[in-house]
């Protein structure tokens, strides 16, 4: 079944191939390949530039007007690709499919003119969207940026669209987006990656002498924590957790509105017990700490004036007094 599944796309492809070239859409496209991962040898030989671009093409030409940053996408997924494995016939076919699989619903993103008003625009709204996540995770930072006036559009843009592959080192990008579509191809936590890198850099921002659009933008333009990577995909599967529908069963099991106990440790829709119940799913150990500086439950908690100590009753969560010392001194910096 797999094979002939195989054999249908490789006989698509082959028609969707024989389009003719528009030479001024093709050259539109190997503009941007000519400048796409330059510092890289295989991208820099001639057959490689063509291919990209003749794909690019091609998948334009059948579904939507080519935009910059498709570019970066169709590079990743060839520095990804195995040419070793297939038949020479088979790869420009797969290379095809793959993007057309990340485009799915990728492409909304890229879909405007001129003419479209930017706050219909799909980009817009997503942008906007990251932005009210942050100030419910991070109300400090996300006041920072309101109250200096900062655009973060200049840079979120960027990182929305080419889904982060100019931010990190090539196969940097490669092990963030193993994580991403394992999350589905609606790339549901690349929000909460952009989140976690607002975050990472958090501190760097308030270091700035007079905080300002240009020097922010500097630093996000040049994204200074390459080498965190790592914990920036950790947290943000952790921001995407707090998103799910986890938390709302778990209150639901927890029966918390109605409880009179939780009543004086509760402010609106945060419940403690929930929040304890939450972090003895998904954290252990020496993780914990780690967890909650950067957690949007505790957060909350904390901006309300709940005394953390509370939560140390449950034994599970917090293993010594040492791990209280650590939190005092990190909430005292706030």
């Amino acid at each position: 079944m797999v094979k002939k599944l195989e054999q249908a796309k490789l006989e698509e492809y082959k028609d969707i191939a024989r389009q003719a070239i528009i030479p001024e859409k093709y050259d539109e496209i190997m503009k941007d390949i000519t400048r796409t991962y330059q510092e890289i040898e295989i991208f820099q030989d001639e057959r490689t530039m063509e291919m990209l671009s003749r794909l690019l093409f091609l998948w334009c030409n059948r579904n939507m007007d080519y935009r910059q940053g498709m570019n970066e996408i169709m590079g990743v997924i060839f520095y990804a690709y195995d040419f070793q494995q297939f038949e020479e016939d088979q790869r420009e076919a797969d290379l095809y499919w793959m993007f057309d699989a990340i485009m799915t619903h990728h492409k909304r993103l890229f879909d405007y003119t001129s003419k479209t008003p930017l706050e219909n625009t799909q980009i817009i709204k997503q942008y906007l969207q990251i932005m009210q996540k942050l100030k419910t995770i991070d109300s400090e930072l996300y006041n920072v940026f309101q109250e200096n006036k900062i655009s973060s559009e200049l840079f979120l843009i960027r990182y929305i669209k080419c889904l982060l592959s100019r931010e990190f080192e090539i196969d940097q990008v490669l092990e963030i987006w193993d994580h991403i579509f394992q999350y589905g191809n609606r790339l549901q936590l690349l929000d909460c990656i952009i989140i976690s890198m607002f975050i990472e850099v958090k501190q760097a921002i308030f270091e700035i002498e007079y905080i300002n659009g240009f020097e922010v933008y500097l630093l996000f333009q040049n994204y200074p924590k390459k080498d965190k990577y790592m914990q920036i995909v950790s947290r943000a599967t952790k921001i995407y957790c707090i998103y799910s529908q986890q938390l709302n069963f778990i209150s639901k099991q927890n029966n918390l509105t109605n409880n009179p106990e939780l009543q004086k440790y509760s402010h609106g829709s945060i419940q403690v017990k929930a929040y304890i119940n939450y972090f003895n799913i998904f954290v252990k150990n020496n993780d914990f700490i780690y967890f909650i500086t950067d957690c949007i439950l505790l957060g909350q908690l904390i901006s309300i004036g709940v005394n953390f100590k509370i939560l140390v009753q449950c034994q599970t969560i917090c293993q010594s007094t040492n791990d209280i010392l650590k939190f005092e001194r990190i909430r005292s910096k706030r």
